[in-house]
């Protein structure tokens, strides 16, 4: 009987660790002091193709890489980190997550161009939320992201 109460009290315990409420940075990301919401989807550049190597969420239109956009999260592996943006990416991604943001800001857009050039000029790849893909007009040439 004593077994049965300590394991009910163990399973309890146990049963409250899973609940815990999920950290900010999981959730979120500050930007020139904004708080971006991740579940609303911010929109990924990847070094290599297929969603490989390092990468860099953006949650705004770009109008030049050139700016110092670099990839600055390791991601499949940690090729391409530190480097530029600007005429190095292969493939992009929307990236959404179940998890709930708090006061954040949400997104909001739903589409995204990566184009040939500055300020969203010549040819494009669009990526429509969800989806993934590689660059076909754009790979390793591009030059600026509008999302909309």
């Amino acid at each position: 009987m004593k077994f049965n109460r300590v394991l009910a009290s163990v399973m309890a315990a146990v049963g409250l660790m899973g609940v815990t409420a999920p950290t900010a940075s999981a959730d979120s990301i500050i930007i020139d002091g904004t708080k971006y919401n991740n579940c609303g989807g911010g929109f990924c550049l990847f070094y290599n193709s297929n969603q490989q190597g390092a990468y860099r969420m953006f949650f705004k239109s770009v109008p030049t890489f050139a700016d110092g956009s670099t990839f600055n999260t390791v991601g499949t592996s940690n090729s391409g980190y530190g480097k530029g943006v600007w005429n190095d990416a292969a493939s992009g991604a929307w990236w959404t997550s179940a998890s709930n943001c708090v006061n954040c800001v949400s997104v909001g857009a739903t589409h995204a161009r990566v184009y040939f050039n500055s300020n969203y000029m010549g040819s494009y790849d669009q990526f429509n939320k969800p989806n993934a893909g590689n660059l076909v007009h754009t790979k390793n040439e591009n030059a600026s992201l509008y999302m909309y």
